[in-house]
């Protein structure tokens, strides 16, 4: 999570701002107790930086990690979805 927490911080520190939003398809939640694991589809290719072209896949795989804490579900952690989840 660090990893994309300074890519953020890279972004906002050279004004790059991203149009759009990205959509979410395919959504697999697994709660075990206190913890729980969100897998989904992730769709960018509603949510670009404008004038600027790449060769990224426009829909990947993506997950988080949450913990129940004092009754709020927050993020601890970024996953990757087991190999046979697929978009």
């Amino acid at each position: 999570m660090e990893k994309e927490l300074a890519v953020a911080r890279q972004f906002q520190e050279y004004g790059i701002v991203r149009e759009g939003a990205p959509t979410f398809s395919n959504v697999t939640v697994k709660v075990d107790g206190d913890s729980a694991t969100v897998w989904a589809c992730v769709d960018n290719s509603a949510w670009k930086v404008p004038g600027v072209k790449d060769d990224l896949p426009d829909v990947l795989p993506g997950g988080v990690v949450l913990e129940r804490i004092d009754s709020i579900w927050l993020v601890t952690d970024l996953g990757r979805p087991p190999q046979e989840f697929t978009c």
